[in-house]
C-alpha cells in the first residue's frame, strides 16, 4: 500500500531517460532528483557510477549495476535517506578488484536500508563515514556472493547507534561480514558506540561474521544464526579499545577456525548462546562472564571449550553446559568457576592456574577431574561432583609451593577436607 501511494508522487526513473539496455543511467537519477525526493525504479537493470543522492527516497523493483571498470564508489547517500526494495549488483566480473566501497554512507543520519538485494560485488558494499552517520538502519537485506578478494567487507560501521536486524549475509569470501570500528588511519577521536546486530543469519563464509575493531564499545550482539562460517565473532584490540560486548542468545555451529570465537578484548558478556561442533571455543580476554551456555563437540584439539588469552580478573564461568568437548573443558587462569556441567571430556575438565573459586560444578566422565597449576593460590575447591574420572579427581603437585587452598566436601574426590598453606 505504501509503495503504490509513493508511485502516484515519484518520479519514474525512466520517464527521464534511464534505459535498462547497458548504457549509463547516471544523470537520470540526478535529474529526477531534482524533480522529487522520491524516485521509483520499475523491473530493469540501471547502470549507474559516482551517483550522490541526497535526502531521498529511492525504491521499487528494478535493479541498480555498477559501472564495468569503475575507480570510483557506485552510491553516496547523504542526509536522511530511505532505500527500499531495489537489488544492487556489483558487477564485479567486469569491476577491477577495487578495495572501495560502492555504497558510502556520509552524513547520512536516521538513513534506512531495508528489504534489499546485494550480490556479485567484490568491493567494500556499505560503508560509513566517522561519526556522523548516526542511527541507520539496515533491515531485512539480502547479500550474497560477495568479497571475492581480502578486505571487501559487507557492511562497515564507523559511527554510532545503527541497527543492524534481520539480513541475510550468505556465500561471502575474504572479507567481514559486519565489520564494527575505526580503521588504522581513522582519527582516535569518536567510538563506534550502541550498536544492536540482531537476528541475522550467516551462511557459508570464509573469514568472519562479526567483527568489533578499533574503539568499538557498547555493542549487543544477539539472536543470530552462525552456520558454517570460517570464524563467528571477532573482539579483539590493544590498550582495551574494545570493550562492553554483549553476546547472547545466538546459534553458532560448524565454525572451522581454531579461533571460532575470538573474544579477547574486555568486558566480554557471552551469555546464553548454544554452540555446536566449534572448532575452538571463545577464547577471553580480562574481566568476562561466560554463562548458561551450551556447548556440544566443541574446543580445540588441544585446548579447551572455554578458555583465556592472560590472567584475567573478575572473570566468571557459571552455569555452562559443556557436553564431549574437543579436548580439555575450562582452562582459566583466575575467577569464578560455578555452576557448570561437563560430561565425556577426554582431558581435563576444569583448569586453573591462579586464585580461584571452583563450586558446584558437576564432571561426569574425564581424564582428569580438577587440575590445579602450580601458581594457584588463595582459592576454594568446593562441593563439586566427580564421577568416572579415569586418572585423578583432584591433582596437584606436591613439590609446589600452593598457599592458602581449601579442597572441601568434594563428591568423588580421593583428597578432601584439606588445607594447603
Amino acid at each position: 500500500m505504501l509503495s503504490e501511494k509513493l508511485e502516484d508522487i515519484a518520479i519514474n526513473i525512466r520517464s527521464l531517460g534511464a534505459k535498462s539496455d547497458g548504457t549509463d543511467s547516471t544523470q537520470a537519477f540526478i535529474k529526477a532528483r531534482e524533480k522529487s525526493k522520491y524516485i521509483f525504479v520499475p523491473a530493469g537493470v540501471y547502470i549507474i557510477d559516482s551517483l550522490v543522492l541526497q535526502e531521498v527516497v529511492l525504491f521499487g523493483n528494478g535493479t541498480l549495476k555498477w559501472k564495468g571498470a569503475s575507480s570510483s564508489f557506485m552510491l553516496e547517500l547523504k542526509g536522511h535517506c530511505v532505500i527500499k526494495g531495489l537489488t544492487f549488483d556489483g558487477n564485479a566480473s567486469l569491476q577491477k578488484p577495487i578495495n572501495l566501497p560502492a555504497i558510502k554512507i556520509t552524513n547520512a543520519n536516521k538513513t534506512s536500508i531495508k528489504d534489499n538485494n546485494f550480490n556479485n560485488f567484490h568491493s567494500k558494499i556499505i560503508v560509513s563515514d566517522v561519526a556522523n552517520s548516526t542511527n541507520v538502519q539496515v533491515l531485512f537485506n539480502k547479500f550474497e556472493n560477495c568479497g571475492t578478494i581480502s578486505g571487501c567487507d559487507v557492511i562497515t560501521v564507523r559511527s554510532s547507534d545503527w541497527t543492524i536486524t534481520g539480513n541475510s549475509f550468505r556465500n561471502i569470501g575474504a572479507g567481514h561480514c559486519v565489520r564494527l570500528g575505526l580503521y588504522d588511519y581513522d582519527l582516535p577521536t569518536h567510538s563506534v558506540k550502541r550498536i544492536i546486530i540482531s537476528e541475522n543469519y550467516f551462511r557459508d563464509t570464509k573469514h568472519v561474521g562479526i567483527t568489533c575493531e578499533i574503539y568499538s564499545q557498547n555493542i549487543l550482539i544477539t539472536k543470530n544464526i552462525f552456520e558454517s562460517l570460517h570464524q563467528a565473532i571477532k573482539c579483539e584490540s590493544s590498550r582495551d579499545k574494545v570493550y562492553d560486548i554483549t553476546i547472547s542468545d545466538n546459534i553458532i555451529r560448524n565454525i572451522a577456525s581454531k579461533t571460532s570465537l575470538n573474544l579477547s578484548a574486555t568486558k566480554i558478556k557471552f551469555i546464553n548462546n548454544r554452540c555446536y561442533n566449534l572448532a575452538g571455543g571463545p577464547f577471553f580476554g580480562k574481566h568476562f562472564d561466560c554463562s548458561h551456555n551450551e556447548f556440544y563437540s566443541s574446543g580445540s584439539k588441544n585446548g579447551g571449550v572455554i578458555s583465556v588469552q592472560e590472567h584475567s580478573s573478575n572473570a566468571i564461568v557459571a552455569n555452562n553446559l559443556i557436553i564431549k568437548p574437543r579436548y580439555r573443558g575450562i582452562v582459566l587462569a583466575s575467577g569464578t568457576i560455578t555452576g557448570n556441567r561437563i560430561i565425556n571430556c577426554p582431558d581435563q575438565a576444569i583448569r586453573f592456574s591462579r586464585s580461584s573459586l571452583v563450586v558446584n560444578n558437576y564432571i561426569d566422565g574425564a581424564k582428569e577431574g580438577i587440575v590445579l597449576v602450580s601458581s594457584v593460590s588463595n582459592s576454594v575447591i568446593s562441593n563439586n561432583i566427580l564421577l568416572n574420572i579415569a586418572d585423578t579427581k583432584i591433582s596437584f603437585s606436591e613439590n609446589n609451593s600452593f598457599q592458602s587452598v581449601l579442597i572441601k566436601d568434594n563428591v568423588g574426590a580421593e583428597v578432601d577436607d584439606l588445607t594447603l598453606r
